[in-house]
């Protein structure tokens, strides 16, 4: 049974038909690939699937629950949370204050509450200093917990990237080019990282461009090319569908 689903999603922006009929799932328990070329439609499906883009048309159905018209905190709130391209955070700030600040309930924002709801504050925060020592100890980069954003690399912030999303115990979890800064000595990590996900039953979904990763990795995958879906399968299967090779692959890959 699909646990996150599209139903004909069409995005116009403009001229620009960015997504046309588009239907795709992903099981639960299962690490589901969408790949294609540049300017397939990938990320403005992702965005209308974490509700930060409204479809013209179709509908995003998550764990039996319609949220097409959900705003992102709601999506995240239903378990349904996503990383993006560009990492993000506060950069003078360690990597434990923006895991705090990421985990840290709204109500703490609030003055008011702040001064007549110390217990509960305290509370919360212990909650959240016991929830990142959990992600750090299970991501096993503990050594980076006292080092401000802005002297990460690329790799780094990538992952104190998924940590972040991870702060809010999300059913599934959506990749948004998990591998773009990660070098062939690091790359294995990240994707031991998520495997690990996906045994501790966080469903995944992930856009990735470096091919041999998400096929080493995808249970099923999605293509996309000029905002359709192309073709969808197993690995095995997507190398050597012509559809693929001839739009995304290459004939070097393909006859590999």
């Amino acid at each position: 049974m699909a646990f996150l689903r599209t139903d004909g999603l069409s995005k116009r922006f403009g001229g620009l038909h960015a997504l046309t009929d588009v239907s795709i799932s992903a099981k639960e328990g299962e690490i589901t690939g969408l790949i294609g070329p540049n300017g397939a439609g990938k990320t403005t499906l992702f965005n209308a699937m974490s509700g930060y883009v409204t479809p013209d048309t179709g509908k995003v159905l998550f764990d039996g629950e319609d949220v097409t018209t959900y705003k992102p905190w709601r999506i995240v709130r239903s378990g349904l949370s996503r990383t993006f391209q560009t990492p993000s955070g506060f950069g003078s700030m360690t990597v434990w204050e923006n895991l705090m600040v990421s985990g840290s309930k709204d109500f703490a924002e609030s003055p008011l509450r702040t001064l007549f709801g110390r217990g509960k504050l305290q509370r919360d925060q212990q909650r959240v200093s016991e929830r990142v020592s959990e992600i750090f100890q299970e991501m096993n980069i503990l050594e980076d917990l006292d080092r401000p954003l802005n002297e990460l690399s690329m790799a780094d912030l990538r992952f104190v990237e998924i940590a972040r999303q991870l702060m809010s115990n999300p059913k599934m979890l959506m990749l948004d080019e998990p591998a773009s800064g990660f070098g062939p000595d690091r790359i294995g990590q990240l994707g031991e990282l998520i495997l690990r996900l996906k045994a501790d039953s966080v469903t995944i979904l992930l856009i990735e461009h470096n091919l041999s990763f998400v096929l080493g990795l995808a249970d099923y995958i999605f293509v996309l090319a000029n905002g359709s879906v192309i073709a969808d399968g197993v690995s095995a299967d997507i190398v050597k569908n012509q559809t693929v090779i001839k739009n995304y692959i290459g004939t070097g890959h393909g006859s590999a």
